[in-house]
């Protein structure tokens, strides 16, 4: 699916809009150059570092989208972004714990598991950091403290696509979650078996 880069720029875009809103020191807009003249410039940007930490396989099909999207807007707002991907949330803790260190403007971070990253994000936000949410979280962002999710509800969706399966004429639905981790892909399951029937 080509969208995800284009929804990974947007959680980009988004950083660099609240870094600004939440920067102490001020900053020169940047002009936009003509070939991203689809895509408004963000101003601020060039000063701002942004950590994104996920969670994901290195070379994962959909996370490779992500970070490839998380590059093009970093290119197209002159943000620094450092892109951490991890399958095991204890490491993405760690990983959040680095961002932190290195004095990240805001953090985006998926939340496959509250438990391992819960203390890494109230340390974040204890030092100022603000979150964004992305991708798995949309029942836990707001307990987190994070300032905002970008995602989708995921019983929802799948009970759009358990409906749908279910209206094609689907007789049998598997569904196999290879994670054990990502609440996320339970959510999924519970949805499209709900909707399935």
């Amino acid at each position: 699916m080509r969208r995800r880069p284009i929804v990974a720029a947007g959680f980009v875009a988004l950083g660099v809009v609240l870094a600004a809103c939440t920067s102490t020191s001020s900053t020169e807009s940047s002009g936009a150059s003509a070939s991203s003249a689809a895509v408004p410039a963000v101003a601020g940007g060039a000063n701002t570092k942004i950590g994104v930490v996920v969670h994901g396989a290195v070379g994962d099909q959909f996370w490779s989208d992500v970070k490839d999207g998380v590059t093009a807007a970093a290119k197209l707002t002159e943000a620094e972004v450092d892109y951490q991907t991890s399958a095991e949330p204890d490491e993405q803790g760690r990983f959040i714990s680095a961002e932190v260190a290195k004095k990240v403007n805001v953090l985006i971070v998926s939340i496959p598991s509250v438990d391992a990253l819960k203390a890494p994000i109230a340390a974040a936000q204890k030092a100022g950091v603000p979150v964004i949410v992305v991708n798995s979280g949309a029942t836990e962002w707001k307990s987190l403290g994070a300032v905002g999710y970008v995602g989708q509800d995921e019983a929802v969706g799948a009970q759009v696509a358990g409906q749908a399966m279910k209206d094609a004429g689907v007789k049998k639905l598997l569904c196999v979650n290879i994670t054990q981790v990502v609440l996320a892909v339970d959510q999924r399951c519970e949805g499209a078996t709900k909707a399935f029937g």
